[in-house]
């Protein structure tokens, strides 16, 4: 039996007025959860009722997102999870996951007899969609990483394998924006939304959409004390790396590359860092930091835990937002929050984290698979004029093309 957290009649239907929406979202890591909140409310607020249908993990996992989306409004909104059965079958074989969850969200949304659906990640659906059941009712679909438009992007060359997988990707999609079910495809890659628009005949609709979140009110106090709970020294700026500090944000990289700093940029300046560290080398990176602490100038304070509360706080408390990834393809929440924050970025130059910095002039972007450049980049920050490294009105544009408002209308079109 699958579980339902809604104090609504399941059974009761909308007013004519408003569209219903079957959403469905079977992963449960990184920014997820966060996306199915944000959607809940954000369907609320555009006069759509939704359904969101979820894991059984989920509701484990996420018992926090669970009670917040069913306290919404009752009426309006409701998640629910699927069978134990549904799930154990979905997750037996990884590699066919998908082919089971197209089918799962067919039945829920006929089930819900919604007018639209929403997947919530589509990249791992399009072969069982062009293989699989007709879907009762137009749906829209989030695509996160295409990667076959990388070539065209600056510091990038793709190796045969990425070229093989990228070429793949374009194959399949080539024929699913071709498929009468799917209504918009909705790209959080604006450079791809075009790309697609451009070179591929699509029959649906090409969206960017925004890629928001919730900043919260501003608490000048309350970031003050952080600070000073932080225990951060005065005259230095605050250079954070937030997030799940494992290899791919490149914590190692910039760390290492901090002995190369002058001694007295080095004394100015304080790298923060925020998130939980990758269990398998928890131990390496704090070894590494009580290392360089010793002997060198710069202030290193890592913060190895999960954090409660906005983490929004901590880049409005930030001089620079650190967003040095090694060789990531996609993007990152960071620059976005940093450009709601107002603050610049030093970002990785590579594929589409590099392409988005420089199209919006939002910070620097350097190699971050070079220990020197990387260097010389924070020295650089660490004395200039930080003013001068964003273009402030740029910068706001580009944050507000991520606005809650934005993204209302966004969703708000989906179904209009």
């Amino acid at each position: 039996m699958n579980t339902v957290i809604s104090k609504a009649a399941d059974s009761k239907a909308a007013p004519a007025s408003r569209p219903r929406v079957l959403a469905i979202e079977v992963e449960v890591e990184g920014h997820h959860a966060d996306y199915v909140l944000l959607y809940a409310r954000t369907f609320l607020a555009a006069g759509v009722d939704a359904r969101f249908v979820v894991t059984p993990k989920f509701f484990r996992l996420h018992a926090d997102v669970v009670e917040q989306v069913a306290e919404l409004d009752p009426e309006r909104i409701s998640i629910v999870s699927l069978t134990d059965e549904e799930s154990a079958k979905m997750e037996k074989v990884s590699y066919l996951r998908y082919f089971h969850a197209w089918p799962l969200f067919c039945k829920y949304a006929r089930e819900y007899e919604a007018d639209h659906g929403l997947v919530m990640y589509f990249d791992f659906y399009q072969l069982p969609m062009l293989l699989g059941k007709k879907p009762p009712c137009p749906f829209s679909a989030i695509y996160f990483r295409p990667t076959f438009h990388y070539h065209k992007l600056a510091n990038y060359t793709q190796t045969w394998k990425e070229w093989l997988r990228a070429k793949r990707k374009e194959v399949v999609l080539r024929r699913v924006v071709k498929q009468p079910g799917l209504s918009s495809l909705l790209c959080l890659d604006e450079i791809a939304a075009d790309y697609i628009k451009e070179h591929f005949s699509p029959v649906c609709r090409i969206r960017h959409i925004a890629d928001s979140f919730d900043s919260g009110a501003r608490d000048i106090q309350h970031e003050s004390r952080i600070v000073r709970d932080l225990g951060v020294e005065p005259g230095r700026r605050i250079f954070c790396l937030q997030g799940v500090l494992d290899r791919r944000k490149g914590i190692q990289e910039l760390l290492e590359c901090l002995v190369h700093i002058p001694e007295e940029a080095a004394s100015k300046i304080c790298i923060l860092l925020l998130g939980r560290l990758n269990e398998g080398h928890r131990a390496e990176i704090h070894a590494l930091v009580g290392s360089l602490q010793e002997k060198l100038s710069v202030q290193i304070i890592l913060k190895d835990e999960w954090i409660t509360g906005s983490v929004q706080h901590y880049y409005r408390l930030s001089d620079v937002i650190l967003a040095t990834y090694q060789g990531h393809m996609g993007s990152s929440s960071a620059l976005i929050r940093a450009a709601v924050a107002g603050k610049p970025v030093l970002s990785s130059d590579y594929g589409l984290m590099g392409a988005i910095t420089e199209k919006h002039k939002l910070g620097m972007v350097v190699d971050t698979g070079d220990s020197r450049a990387m260097a010389a980049a924070l020295t650089e920050l660490a004395t200039c004029e930080l003013s001068s490294v964003m273009e402030e009105q740029e910068a706001s544009r580009y944050a507000k093309q991520h606005s809650t408002e934005q993204l209302i209308a966004d969703l708000s079109g989906l179904v209009g």
